[in-house]
C-alpha cells in the first residue's frame, strides 16, 4: 500500500478516523474515573505517581558535600 492509497482510505473513512479515537478516549476516561472513585479515599502524601516523583527529584537541588573532603 502506498502513502497515496493510505491517504485516500483515510479520507474515505474520515468519520471513523475521527469518532473511533474519541470513543476510546471517552471509555478510558470513564474507566479511570470509576477506578478513582473505587480507590481508598485515605491516600497518603507518599502515594505519588511516577511523574510527580520525577518532578520532585528535578525540583530539589542536588546535595553537594564540602570540597576536598
Amino acid at each position: 500500500m502506498t502513502l497515496l492509497e493510505l491517504l485516500y482510505l483515510l479520507k474515505k473513512r474520515l468519520k471513523l478516523v475521527i469518532v473511533l479515537p474519541l470513543l476510546c478516549a471517552l471509555a478510558v476516561g470513564m474507566y479511570v474515573l470509576v477506578q478513582h472513585d473505587n480507590a481508598n479515599s485515605n491516600s497518603l502524601s507518599s502515594d505519588l505517581s511516577a511523574s510527580q516523583m520525577v518532578t520532585n527529584d528535578m525540583a530539589t537541588p542536588p546535595q553537594v558535600g564540602p570540597r576536598g573532603a
